[in-house]
């Protein structure tokens, strides 16, 4: 494809000096320099990162029986109920 481009005098430069150190033209050093920018601009934005995974580990056998959770949770926060209104001095229910 052909384009115009302005670049400024002193990449110019620079340009011309890399194309003729390694023997090619201007725009293959161009394009050269436009291909390694784009793809140090696409490694440093990072290859999508794979899914996080937490680590599990085996708890061994539960000590008592947890089908019934919620009413398990219910009888410690009536528990802990009765304890805060017994150290507040309030009659338990």
């Amino acid at each position: 494809m052909r384009t115009t481009v302005r670049i400024d005098d002193d990449l110019a430069i620079h340009l011309r000096e890399l194309a003729a150190a390694s023997g090619e033209s201007f725009t293959q050093a161009l394009n050269l320099l436009i291909r390694q920018g784009l793809a140090a601009d696409l490694s440093a934005k990072g290859a999508p990162k794979p899914p996080f995974v937490h680590k599990t580990y085996a708890m061994g056998e539960p000590r008592m029986d947890v089908s019934k959770a919620l009413s398990i949770a219910d009888a410690w926060d009536d528990e802990e109920r009765i304890a805060r209104m017994a150290r507040h001095g309030v009659p338990a229910p």
